[in-house]
C-alpha cells in the first residue's frame, strides 16, 4: 500500500509517498509549515518579489494556483502538444484524448524533455514560481511496528506538535531600510545626525534673529 501527505488543494505527488509493509504497522507523524506574505511585498514586481498571489496566475484545470499543480498542468499540456493525449491521472477536459499503452514512451519523452528544457519549450512556458502564501507537510516515520501473521494493519497518523511554524516573507531591503542605511553611512563618514541639522537650522534661523534683535536693545 502507498500512503501520501498533501495539501487538499493539490494532486498527490507519489515522490514522496510512504511504500507500507504488509507485515508491519506504520506510524506518520506530520508536521505543517505555513509560509504567509507581508503587505508590504504584494506591492513589489513579481519578477523581484518571485512569487505569485491567488490572483496573479490563472490556471486552466486547477482554481488555486500553487507551484506543484502549476507542473502538473504543465506537464499535462505538454504532454497533449507532444502526443495528442494524456496520462489517466493528468487534469483534463471532457474532450481530452486519455493515453493508451501504445503512448508509453511519448509520455515519458514529454517528461524527459519538461525537465531538461526546464519550463519552456516551443512557446509552451510554464513560469512556476511558488505561491507566496503556502502550507506543506513534513512527515516522519518512526521505525515500523512487526505485526507477525496477523490480518490486520494498523495505521496512525498525528501532529507531532500541538503547535507549528509559521514564516512570513519580507522585502529584504525596503525603503526604509535604504534611507536608514544612507543615513548611518552619512553619520559616519561626514559627522551628519538628526541633531546636526537642528543645530544647522537652529544658528541660521533662531540665533541669528536673536543676536541681531538683541543686539539692537
Amino acid at each position: 500500500m502507498i500512503v501520501v501527505i498533501h495539501s487538499p488543494e493539490e494532486i498527490p505527488d507519489f515522490e514522496n509517498a510512504i511504500l507500507t509493509s504488509d507485515n508491519k504497522d506504520l506510524s506518520v507523524s506530520i508536521i505543517p509549515r505555513v509560509i504567509q506574505i507581508s503587505d508590504g511585498l504584494k506591492n513589489v514586481d513579481i519578477s523581484k518579489r518571485q512569487c505569485y498571489l491567488q490572483n496573479e496566475k490563472y490556471l486552466q484545470h486547477f482554481k488555486i494556483y500553487t507551484q506543484s499543480n502549476c507542473e502538473h498542468e504543465c506537464l499535462t499540456n505538454l504532454t497533449l502538444k507532444i502526443c495528442g493525449c494524456v496520462k489517466l491521472y493528468m487534469p483534463r477536459t471532457e474532450t481530452t484524448e486519455v493515453c493508451g499503452s501504445k503512448a508509453h514512451f511519448c509520455t515519458e519523452n514529454a517528461l524527459d524533455l519538461l525537465l531538461r528544457k526546464a519550463l519552456e519549450y516551443k512557446g509552451l512556458k510554464c513560469d512556476c514560481l511558488p505561491s507566496c502564501s503556502s502550507i506543506f507537510y513534513n512527515i516522519e516515520t518512526p521505525e515500523r511496528e512487526q505485526v507477525g501473521n496477523s490480518s490486520h494493519k494498523i495505521l496512525k497518523f498525528y501532529f507531532k506538535e500541538n503547535n507549528f511554524v509559521s514564516w512570513k516573507r519580507y522585502e529584504g531591503f525596503g525603503a526604509n531600510d535604504f534611507l536608514a542605511s544612507v543615513g548611518g553611512v552619512l553619520g559616519l563618514f561626514l559627522g551628519i545626525s538628526v541633531m546636526s541639522v537642528i543645530e544647522i537650522v537652529y544658528f541660521f534661523t533662531i540665533r541669528l534673529y536673536t543676536h541681531y534683535f538683541g543686539g539692537r536693545h
